[in-house]
């Protein structure tokens, strides 16, 4: 592994890297693709330790190296800020001063707010007020253009541990220091990469490098060290992690999360809700019949298709529906459970345009949702995306109405059902939204806003399926699946039937 073993996506990546015995040793990195047709596109690697990573990145000629270290989702890391911001023409005078502020804020921030979640070792101190924190700073500010410069530092603190990078608290820290204009908050989201020393964006030759020089006649080993301590995902694993001292301030970040790039809202795990019943959470299963037979006939194609359910995690995406319904307190997140379709028999986003069309990739998920004694399921396709489906909740700008059911078939097969409207168990909901679709949009939403069941099924049946997630009608017991899909034997171009 002197070079790195390198895969194409990153899900590769990380289980070749959970799947290895010596995980703890290995430094999983990101590497930007040469002449990619998307900007930002990368390729993912795995080092055999960090040390063979700045290795082979020292070998390498100015300008080509690319490298970022990855901060793996649930992992621990360093705290640490992308520092920025432009001035005119030169390098900013005062910026040595505002680094100093920053790095005076995070002490204090530090001392009054944190506490660590495990007791000290004789290498750490238990008492913030007599902790030094060790500063690290890099920096690759450069000349943007003529009149622009650019002043960009990494800022990483050695002895203060998170939990994470992605679960809004180190987030929340770096706002509460109050340098809007300087610190970039967009760095906290899960799987970062964030670039290493030595390395440039792929095109450019500016690199991070340390801004303490090393003294004349430094040894190899003491330019190894530095590279290492850079980094922010490697450090002494006997050192605590930090939380917050007050359990409200901790309580209300989860509950006020704003949200995070490809992440969904934080699911609070709060029992006050009225259907917080334990009893009511559907059970962890593996068959399809537990999510109704009109599920399975989708899904299921009886020889490839698995399915694997467990209890829904912050991270995890979530239909309109589900979300109202968490934020009415109607449920709590142990009503809820997430399902992975791996090889699903259709694909359920070109199911609704009458397609019949099956992807050779795992790409389907569902979460199943109780709430009312009753069990609701909304799937969603991974990586077709329809921007059809999102015109289901605008208003036409001149009639100030919405779109036509009769005009458009994949409309229409969403509200409609693919029995008809009257063949399935919500017919009498699916035609209260219905009648919506036929009347001016300031009708629409003053009785949105004042009726609250109304409002329900309209995230439910509009909101949902215009976000890419299809709720899963189940016929009334008279209706046949076979006699009213009518299936084929074609599965790429044959309709579903169009009631």
């Amino acid at each position: 592994m002197g070079a790195g073993i390198w895969f194409s996506r990153f899900k590769d990546m990380l289980s070749h890297y959970e799947a290895s015995p010596h995980k703890d040793e290995l430094f999983c990195v990101s590497w930007d693709r040469l002449n990619a047709t998307t900007l930002g596109s990368k390729m993912f690697g795995v080092f055999a330790t960090p040390s063979h990573y700045f290795e082979t990145i020292r070998l390498m000629p100015s300008g080509t190296v690319c490298g970022y270290e990855l901060i793996l989702e649930n992992t621990r890391c360093k705290l640490y800020f992308d520092v920025e911001w432009d001035s005119s023409g030169t390098a900013d005078p005062m910026a040595a001063e505002i680094l100093k502020k920053i790095c005076h804020t995070v002490v204090l921030q530090c001392k009054t707010r944190l506490s660590t979640s495990v007791p000290s070792t004789s290498r750490t101190c238990g008492n913030w007020k007599d902790l030094k924190l060790d500063f690290y700073m890099s920096t690759c500010s450069r000349l943007k253009n003529p009149e622009t410069f650019k002043n960009s530092f990494h800022l990483v603190v050695h002895n203060v541990i998170f939990p994470n990078n992605h679960d809004g608290m180190m987030k929340d820290f770096a706002v509460q220091l109050g340098f809007p204009d300087y610190i970039d908050k967009a760095v906290y989201t899960r799987n970062r990469c964030i670039r290493t020393e030595l390395s440039a964006k792929s095109g450019q030759a500016h690199c991070f490098t340390n801004v303490s020089i090393l003294p004349p006649g430094h040894s190899a080993q003491d330019r190894e060290q530095q590279l290492l301590s850079s980094l922010i995902t490697r450090f002494d694993s006997t050192l605590p992690t930090v939380c917050y001292k007050n359990a409200k301030e901790a309580l209300a970040l989860s509950a006020n999360a704003v949200k995070r790039k490809r992440t969904c809202d934080i699911i609070s795990a709060d029992t006050s809700g009225t259907m917080a019943n334990p009893a009511n959470a559907l059970p962890i299963a593996s068959d399809f019949n537990v999510f109704g037979a009109y599920f399975g006939h989708i899904f299921n194609d009886n020889i490839q298709t698995k399915i694997t359910t467990r209890k829904i995690r912050a991270t995890d995406p979530l239909p309109p529906s589900a979300k109202l319904l968490l934020e009415d307190k109607i449920i709590t997140a142990d009503a809820i459970s997430f399902i992975y379709i791996e090889k699903p028999k259709w694909c359920i986003s070109q199911l609704m345009n009458a397609v019949k069309h099956r992807h050779r990739s795992n790409n389907a998920c569902a979460v199943a949702i109780v709430v009312g004694g009753k069990t609701e399921v909304y799937a969603r396709c991974y990586c077709c995306k329809s921007p059809a489906y999102s015109k289901l909740a605008i208003f036409d700008e001149k009639t100030k109405t919405l779109p036509s059911l009769h005009t458009n078939d994949a409309f229409r097969r969403i509200l409609h059902s693919p029995y008809g409207i009257h063949n399935v168990k919500d017919s009498a909901d699916r035609e209260r939204v219905i009648k919506l679709f036929q009347q001016t949009e300031g009708s629409v939403k003053e009785k949105l806003k004042s009726v609250r069941s109304l409002r329900y099924f309209w995230s439910k049946y509009v909101q949902s399926p215009a976000s890419g997630w299809f709720f899963i009608p189940e016929p009334c017991s008279s209706v046949s699946l076979e006699n009213d899909c009518h299936e084929s034997a074609s599965e790429n171009t044959d309709a579903v039937d169009n009631t």
